[in-house]
């Protein structure tokens, strides 16, 4: 519908209005202007909309099989060098001599990256960065349930915020001193020698030698129990006090009832609400009267009465799968890490008899009984509702670290 002329004509002055006003903000914002400031001089603004990252400086992703002998390679030939590494999770920190716009596209062309891209900052703190290498980190160091949570952005700022935190506060703590106090130096001290043994340990771990694939076939046979997969047999069952009452149900049975609604009204076992379903696995956990018969039906096939020691059975057989051994080839992962797990053990503890020697270690234990363990008293949930609050409140800020 065409605009009418009184319409046309509101129309015309509010566009005059609109931009009167912006003119006068102009005029009256002076030398201010209405785009992005420049970057800060110690980073360098990139290609995306406010988004800052660290000068010359690349984080990027390699898959797990990688070896940190290829990645040193890889990283020459592209003219960076490494900063900062960690790989047991693959993620490395590089200085890049071109352009850290054009860097991550080059990289990442390459099969062994799975990712590329600019160390990008979020948070200044006195002149030190957290980046995303900082935090993609932190993300990696997390059991696998635990990582899930920061696929969304508010756990993503939330894990920020606490990094902040804890950047802000310990560099409060270092300005008065409290580095220097002997219990904080013990702290110190305890964390120091935590993290040097697992970073010790992880490298004679990765130095094992691969399993070979006549390994993982020895261990198949040798252990062909543990990959045995058990006859299995599902059907319904009806239990009653007496033979008569049983007597009664196959009567009932045979008029064509529904075998699970018979099982509901009937049965005194706990299957009978849900009619009467069951799943035997294996031999040798059942009533032996109940097992002679049960693995003889055919699917669909009514039982005659069972006696047993529980009471009176009346069984209809359901479908039923014969015990087999589950092929090599769906089982090789599992067999390959359970000798790479046992073999990485072995070489640690090779390893630390090796190192007890040569520190000449000697353990007296004759004394341990004299360490004293303070045991917290049991609670009782209908006393101290207080407490166990209490306790829950702990666990969670120690799991989410709330700011």
């Amino acid at each position: 519908m065409a605009m009418s002329t009184q319409n046309r004509a509101i129309h015309i002055v509010n566009r005059f209005f609109i931009v009167s006003w912006l003119f006068l903000f102009v005029i009256m914002t002076g030398n201010q202007t209405l785009v992005a400031q420049p970057a800060p001089k110690h980073a360098v603004s990139s290609f995306g909309d406010n988004q800052i990252f660290a000068p010359g400086e690349i984080v990027i992703k390699t898959l797990p099989n990688v070896t940190l002998d290829e990645i040193t390679t890889l990283v020459k030939s592209h003219g960076a060098k490494i900063l900062e590494r960690n790989s047991t999770h693959g993620i490395y920190r590089l200085k890049v001599s071109g352009p850290v716009e054009k860097a991550p596209f080059s990289f990442q062309s390459d099969q062994a990256v799975v990712y590329a891209k600019p160390n990008y900052i979020f948070a200044e703190i006195g002149g030190k960065f957290i980046t995303i290498f900082d935090i993609e980190l932190t993300i990696h160091r997390f059991i696998p349930v635990l990582r899930q949570r920061y696929t969304q952005p508010g756990a993503k700022e939330k894990l920020l915020r606490t990094l902040l935190n804890d950047k802000i506060f310990s560099q409060a703590a270092r300005d008065e001193g409290l580095q220097n106090v002997p219990e904080v130096q013990w702290k110190i001290n305890e964390a120091v020698d935590k993290t040097l043994a697992d970073i010790y340990k992880q490298r004679i771990q990765t130095g094992t030698s691969t399993i070979s694939e006549k390994e993982m076939k020895t261990y198949y046979e040798k252990n062909s129990e543990k990959f045995q997969v058990l006859e299995q047999i599902r059907g319904q069952r009806i239990l009653v006090n007496t033979r008569q009452e049983a007597e009664e149900v196959l009567e009932t049975l045979e008029t064509g009832v529904d075998f699970g609604k018979l099982a509901r009204e009937k049965s005194i076992g706990p299957s009978g609400q849900k009619d009467g379903t069951f799943v035997l696995i294996g031999r040798g956990k059942s009533d032996p009267a109940f097992e002679k018969v049960v693995f003889t039906l055919q699917n669909g096939e009514i039982s005659e009465i069972i006696q047993t020691q529980a009471g009176y059975y009346i069984i209809k057989a359901g479908d039923k799968s014969v015990s087999r051994r589950i092929p090599f080839s769906e089982v090789k992962k599992q067999i390959e890490m359970s000798l790479k797990a046992l073999r990485q053990d072995d070489a640690v503890g090779t390893k630390r008899k090796e190192l007890e020697d040569k520190y000449d270690v000697k353990l007296n234990l004759g004394f341990l009984s004299e360490v004293k363990v303070p045991v917290m008293q049991k609670l009782d949930p209908r006393k101290d509702i207080d407490s166990m609050q209490m306790l829950r409140e702990v666990i969670n800020k120690a799991i989410e670290r709330p700011y």
